[in-house]
This record gives C-alpha cells, sequence and structure tokens, in this order.
C-alpha cells in the first residue's frame, strides 16, 4: 500500500493480482513523507524507497491493539504498524478528506475464477495446502478468502478510480501513469510468477460445482467488472 502525498495518489494493493510489481515500480515516484509498507519477500527487489512511515497513529488503531502495544507487545503484533494489504476504510484515516477525495486512488482486479487458481496454487508451493483444488475451494466460507473487494470499495462503494486490470496490467498501468502526468514511468518488473508444471490454463482446474462456487464467493467482483469464466 502506498500513500504519495508528493505525487497525489494512492495505490491499494490486492491480492494475487500482480500488485507487487506494481507496488515496486510506484516506489520509485515516492518521496520522503510518503507512506510505503512493505512487500515481503520481495524487499530486496526495491530500486526506490523501502517501507517507510507505515506505523499508524495510535489514535486510528483498535482499543484491544492499543493495550497489547501499552503492556509492551511488538508493534507489528499489536496492529500498530500497517498491513500491505490495508483496506480503504484503513487507508482513508491517514489522509485529510481534501487528500482522500483528490487523490487518484489506483488499485488492480483479476478474473476470480483465475485468481482463486493462483491463490491454490501459491498456498501449495508453500506448504500451506495439500488438499485438491476442490477441497479447496468448498471450503471458501471457512477460510479466509481473496478479500480484495473489500481493500478497494467501502461500505460495498469501490472507492477506487483506477482499476487495472492483470490481463492487461502493463498496458493499463502505463496509461495510468499518463493520466498522473508521469512522462518516464518505472518499468514492472515480472514477480511471483507460475512454475514448471502448473496448469496454464485456470479453466483446466475446475469443474461445474467449484466454478458456481467461485461465482458465490466472489459475486461483487464478477459483477462489478463483468468478469466471466
Amino acid at each position: 500500500m502506498i500513500v504519495s502525498f508528493e505525487r497525489r495518489f494512492i495505490f491499494l494493493r490486492t491480492m494475487k493480482t500482480g500488485s507487487t510489481s506494481v507496488e515496486l515500480a510506484l516506489a520509485e515516484l515516492c518521496g520522503p513523507e510518503d507512506i510505503l509498507t512493505n512487500v515481503s519477500r520481495f524487499e530486496e527487489h526495491r530500486q526506490g524507497r523501502g517501507q517507510q512511515n507505515n506505523i499508524l497513529p495510535l489514535e486510528t488503531v483498535p482499543f484491544w491493539s492499543r493495550l497489547a502495544w501499552a503492556f509492551g507487545m511488538d508493534a507489528k503484533k499489536a496492529g500498530i504498524q500497517l498491513p500491505n494489504h490495508a483496506y480503504a476504510k484503513t487507508v482513508r484515516r491517514l489522509c485529510t478528506p481534501e487528500q482522500w477525495a483528490s487523490f487518484t486512488k489506483i488499485t488492480i482486479e483479476r478474473n476470480p475464477w483465475d485468481r482463486e487458481v493462483s491463490h491454490y496454487l501459491y498456498r501449495k508451493r508453500n506448504g500451506k495446502e495439500s488438499g485438491s483444488f476442490a477441497e479447496f475451494v468448498r471450503r471458501g466460507w471457512r477460510r479466509r478468502t481473496i478479500p480484495n473487494f473489500d481493500i478497494y470499495a467501502i461500505g460495498g462503494k469501490i472507492v477506487a478510480d483506477e482499476v487495472m486490470r492483470f490481463e492487461t496490467l502493463s498496458a493499463d498501468f502505463n496509461a495510468v501513469m499518463a493520466r498522473l502526468g508521469i512522462e518516464d514511468p518505472p518499468t514492472l518488473a515480472h514477480l511471483n510468477v507460475s512454475r514448471p508444471g502448473e496448469k496454464p490454463d485456470y479453466r483446466a482446474y475446475y469443474d461445474d460445482a467449484t466454478r458456481a462456487a467461485v461465482a458465490r464467493l466472489y459475486a461483487r467482483e464478477i459483477e462489478a467488472f463483468g468478469y466471466t469464466f
């Protein structure tokens, strides 16, 4: 997540959408007063500024997190450090009303059927999933699903001004840079790509039941952006 007071934009970082590459690129445009969260294991790829100014003011932190902090718990564990996928409702508290209204709010979305396969494969590569894709999807309501819609929406209303598509990310990124007046935009890196042996077409992972289940899980973004299987 980035709030650039210098360039007057906000980047709401979504999950499994190429957002790490975009955040690293946007960091090259940021100044010393801007807010940047971490990009976990990809910090070594930074060419611009690293995480900075990403500790939440105590008055914006829920009571129980403040209490944990007061008793000496590490700030990150207490929830004081901004998450890299901070929700728009949290980011809004970091801005004045004028800044929130006038800054260009940028995010990325991806076809949910494709995105869910990417999420499954990522978890499987990292030892967090051992079952089949069908089992993974069936647990959708009982596990932490991808909360992208809630990252770029508040109260069910999309607040992002620019929603780039994963499927056309390079072109969309350049178009957004042009609208922001960035004449020499940074280059997007290709990170977190698929591994050998993984099926290239997400449709190959689905049957009718899993296709319908993902449609239910992510109905809001499917309707908002007209995604189809």
